[in-house]
């Protein structure tokens, strides 16, 4: 025979009340003073995303504890907000408004009629990246320098130059910003990587297809938010990309024997289409810099997030380690000027900066790339699942072989602790 309490039955008389939530035991007087003390400095970047204690001041033990060496804990522990110290376009392109002005006369003498022309990144064909612009001559100015761009040590620069004819986008029919933001896509979708490997390839593959998915929610937005500063930040930094001026064609110029492999850029087109893109790339900086720092509020617990937040993370941390690579190679050629070392320096502390933050996502071996795939709610999309499995053995390639320089110190001290030594099939 049951007994008497197993015959016993609880009802809730509120039930539309939700779960409880945990009460917060009280602070003692000194946690009390200790609390304010830390609200006051502010939580290292590092512990305000893991959710834990911090120390008042100075180097924090959990920072101490991950660099394990005192110069290293210094750069980790770091306090202010990546929103009020972040290196953006305006530190690196100037002034916009600056530019314009230079641009202005030029603009007020046109001459002749309008040209179609293509604006184009890689091979002819279908696997070509095409913005198609409008350009007319002009009476201001009329000659300018074309610089020729070729492939040296692995980078774009400047290898040759001829003075012709300026052509300059007609006004009335200057692309917009959404319109250089989807060139600036089909750019990374034929991308074949980056000096950090086939990770960065395969991270752009992820991010298009995943913002084609679904509906709209706030990760997808800042995952959105995180190719537009990679597809834009390439067209306005000078460069990266061997990108052709269909407007050269129209100068009927003798082709050469390195025809294929130098591009000739007009000056004057290329800088209309890079303070566009600046203007679209100063605005979501602020923005993605800012959820950076508030990170936990876009992941919250959600496994599927951490996932999909750390992919951003680490795609935009590659960005600037490639500049980083790239002004390094650049200050070892005869030619350097004074502002590749200030670049560096700028790519260097957000290369790094980027990477603690990524690094607060990882445990151990754990990382965002190397945890167990978990869909989003909804039917599993079985493509998605396999392009993040695609990413596990580039990644471990990347963490294993070519962190070696030391500008990669702070990633290799948060990030590849305890690190896999052999790829996983997925």
């Amino acid at each position: 025979m049951p007994k008497l309490h197993e015959l016993l039955c609880t009802f809730d008389t509120n039930p539309d009340s939700g779960p409880r939530k945990r009460k917060r035991s009280a602070f003692s007087l000194d946690g009390r003073k200790k609390v304010r003390k830390v609200r006051e400095s502010g939580a290292c970047v590092s512990c305000r995303l893991r959710k834990i204690s911090c120390s008042e001041n100075g180097i924090c033990g959990h920072c101490n504890k991950a660099a394990n060496n005192p110069q290293l804990a210094k750069q980790i522990c770091l306090r202010n907000k990546l929103k009020d110290t972040y290196v953006g376009v305006k530190e690196i392109f100037g002034k916009l408004d600056e530019r314009r002005a230079v641009l202005d006369p030029i603009l007020q003498s046109l001459t002749g009629s309008s040209v179609p022309i293509l604006l184009s990144v890689g091979p002819f064909g279908a696997g070509r990246a095409a913005l198609p612009l409008n350009v007319m001559r002009c009476n201001a100015s009329p000659v300018c320098r074309w610089k020729g761009l070729g492939k040296i040590n692995g980078i774009f620069l400047t290898c040759d130059s001829v003075y012709d004819e300026r052509y300059v986008v007609d006004p009335s029919t200057l692309p917009s910003v959404d319109e250089i933001d989807r060139f600036g896509r089909n750019i990374l979708s034929i991308s074949r990587g980056s000096h950090s490997g086939e990770i960065t390839r395969l991270l752009d593959d992820f991010l298009l297809s995943y913002c084609s998915l679904g509906s709209s929610s706030p990760l997808r937005q800042f995952s959105d938010s995180t190719l537009k500063i990679a597809g834009l930040n390439n067209i306005v930094c000078y460069g990266y990309l061997h990108l052709r001026d269909g407007s050269f064609d129209l100068l009927n110029r003798p082709s050469t024997e390195n025809a294929f492999d130098t591009s000739y850029i007009s000056p004057t087109v290329h800088e209309q289409i890079r303070l566009l893109a600046a203007e679209g790339l100063e605005r979501v900086e602020e923005s993605v810099f800012s959820e950076i720092d508030a990170f936990n509020k876009l992941i919250g617990a959600n496994k599927h997030a951490r996932i999909v937040g750390g992919i951003c993370l680490l795609r935009l941390l590659l960005l600037y380690r490639d500049r980083v690579f790239r002004d390094r190679i650049r200050l070892h050629l005869p030619t350097q000027k004074l502002r590749h070392r200030t670049r560096l320096e700028q790519w260097t502390f957000m290369y790094k900066r980027l990477s603690i933050a990524y690094g607060a996502l990882c445990r151990d071996s754990n990382s965002p790339i190397t945890t167990k795939w978990v869909a989003e709610e909804g039917p599993e999309n079985h493509e998605l699942k396999l392009q993040f499995q695609r990413l596990r053995s580039p990644y471990l390639d990347l963490c294993n072989e070519k962190l070696t320089q030391d500008h990669d110190d702070v990633f290799k001290s948060l990030v590849t602790r305890g690190k896999e030594t052999t790829p996983k099939k997925p």
